[in-house]
């Protein structure tokens, strides 16, 4: 086995991934790990190896917590108050300035809760359905002694056709550096974040953003999305998301069961995500009254279903 230069490691990964502070015990720990399980690495399978498992980690353990800058725009980690933070630019222009976050909480607001939940139920049926044929392919007959998973087109494993994709037109996040979290609007629309696809832990590099009402305003020029995700989050990502539309709705939640609290402390801020709008900041007056206006379309059309057919 090669000795890894750790120094490099992380002078390499800190010219990637500038802020927040890499912690140095992650790194060490995740070259070791590494090195145990391919022992052949050199230093560049090193830089690529490391860089991956930072993306698939929970931020809170391989980053630091940073002290707060009293400098606008000066900030390497999310601001302590984000309501307090308006019309300012943060994380300036520069590779060096990018700071690295994932996202916690996914949704999307600019359609009503009603409709995102009837497509979420109709996906839901939909996919069952691919899984049934696929556990149906993979039966091998004992009788006749022939797999048919090996007999069938490959493109049967895709999504297919018939499953509707959620509705699109402004995604509210909540991303977080591992310590703080930040609301953040689709400010214009980012392609490679989808609803439905993009997974809890997903990273983000955000540079020149700017914020208005605590608001951090994503754009495809400020936000880079590197993807991947992180598992304790993305397990709980359905109950998490169908609770957030249960409340907007104004229904009983879901109960959320944590094998443990290390988990539960890593979840609470997806848990809180779709609470009311205006709870803890000022929203922009301009989407705030898009948003109401979608949500009050919304409850009519839920208030009407809900009535019992007249008699004739």
């Amino acid at each position: 086995m090669a000795p890894i230069n750790l120094m490099a490691v992380r002078n390499w990964l800190k010219s990637q991934y500038p802020n927040p502070e890499l912690n140095p015990e992650w790194i060490q720990t995740t070259v070791a790990a590494l090195q145990e399980d391919d022992p052949t690495l050199d230093l560049r399978g090193m830089f690529f190896a490391i860089q991956t498992q930072l993306l698939l980690s929970n931020l809170e353990h391989s980053m630091l917590p940073q002290p707060l800058s009293r400098i606008p725009g000066k900030l390497a980690t999310l601001p302590q108050e984000p309501s307090s933070v308006h019309d300012v630019y943060l994380y300036g222009p520069e590779k060096k300035d990018g700071i690295l976050l994932q996202i916690v909480s996914i949704s999307e607001v600019g359609h009503s809760a009603f409709q995102t939940m009837n497509t979420m139920e109709h996906r839901k049926e939909a996919l069952s359905g691919v899984g049934r044929i696929r556990r149906i392919r993979e039966h091998v007959d004992p009788d006749q002694g022939n797999n048919v998973t090996g007999d069938q087109p490959d493109e049967e494993d895709n999504e297919p056709d018939d499953v509707p994709p959620y509705p699109r037109s402004m995604l509210m996040l909540d991303v977080s550096d591992g310590f703080r979290v930040m609301r953040a609007m689709e400010y214009k629309r980012i392609d490679r974040l989808k609803l439905g696809e993009t997974a809890l832990g997903c990273k983000l590099i955000l540079r020149n953003v700017k914020v208005r009402r605590g608001i951090l305003m994503l754009t495809p020029e400020n936000t880079e999305v590197k993807g991947h995700m992180v598992e304790e989050f993305e397990e709980l990502q359905p109950v998490l998301f169908k609770n957030g539309l249960l409340r907007r709705m104004g229904k009983p939640e879901m109960p959320i069961e944590l094998e443990t609290e290390p988990e539960r402390r890593q979840q609470e801020p997806a848990a809180d995500f779709d609470a009311d709008l205006s709870d803890g900041f000022v929203m922009d007056e301009a989407v705030a009254s898009e948003l109401d206006r979608v949500e009050a379309a919304a409850t009519q059309f839920s208030q009407s279903q809900a009535r019992p057919p007249m008699s004739s």
